[in-house]
């Protein structure tokens, strides 16, 4: 390829020109040599300098490129995971808090403070929290009595009690649905059993006659505190046919 012919003079530029009108022929072989110029390039496009490789060695991030240039190391920022325990009202919550609430570990994700109760809201940054993981809810309690319900005990006492705790308040819902009472020899006739929370009377569970199988009157949901009782009181009235009762109460851990 041969130098491209110019009429005029740039010294900053191509240099001095033939201080004429160009001819046909030094036109036509300016295009020609522009043109065959452009074809090398085409044929050899240059090929980006890619990434070759990423490691990260903690918290270190570097990329080396194909040509082995090395970029790097960068520090990689992490994120200030706090533990913050049980829901706090009124508290300043900060990104990536962890706290629990009623059935789980949630995830803090913008600064905000919280109000008098745990809310799974949101306010002009989006949602307060992330569900994280949730807790088991599930709380079974259950009792056993040998032999006929009540024998041996004077009437208006309890065949079983159990007391709530601090560390596990629960409440049992409504009709218990998930509970369960039963007889391993039924009754000759209805036998009725008192159930209480101290000395409040909650509901009742039910026997008919001949049936081994219990019902429950339930009418609402029961919270049970620290230092609450629940409470299974003797039958009225005895029957020396029904023999061994068994009875489980599905309740759920946490306030209702």
């Amino acid at each position: 390829m041969v130098a491209l012919k110019y009429r005029t003079d740039d010294n900053a530029q191509w240099g001095a020109g033939l201080g004429r009108d160009l001819q046909p022929q030094e036109i036509d072989q300016n295009f020609y040599d522009v043109e065959k110029r452009l074809e090398v390039v085409e044929q050899n496009p240059v090929l980006p300098n890619e990434i070759d490789s990423i490691s990260v060695d903690g918290n270190r991030m570097t990329i080396t490129m194909a040509d082995h240039t090395v970029f790097g190391p960068y520090i990689l920022p992490q994120a200030a995971f706090r533990f913050t325990g049980a829901f706090q009202p009124n508290h300043d919550y900060r990104l990536y808090d962890f706290l629990v609430a009623n059935d789980g570990l949630y995830l803090v994700l913008h600064d905000f403070t919280s109000g008098d109760t745990f809310v799974f809201g949101a306010d002009a940054q989006g949602p307060f929290y992330q569900f994280i993981l949730p807790f088991p809810s599930n709380y079974d309690i259950a009792f056993f009595f040998p032999g006929p319900p009540g024998l041996g005990l004077v009437d208006g006492a309890a065949m079983f009690a159990f007391r709530a705790s601090a560390r596990t308040p629960f409440y049992l819902p409504a009709g218990l649905p998930d509970s369960s009472a039963g007889l391993a020899v039924a009754p000759a006739a209805a036998l009725t059993c008192d159930i209480y929370q101290d000395a409040t009377h909650i509901g009742t569970l039910d026997f008919a006659a001949g049936s081994t199988a219990g019902t429950f009157t339930f009418d609402q949901a029961v919270q049970f505190n620290a230092g609450n009782t629940l409470r299974v009181m003797r039958p009225a009235a005895l029957d020396d046919t029904a023999f061994d009762l068994s009875i489980l109460f599905a309740a759920v851990k946490g306030p209702l």
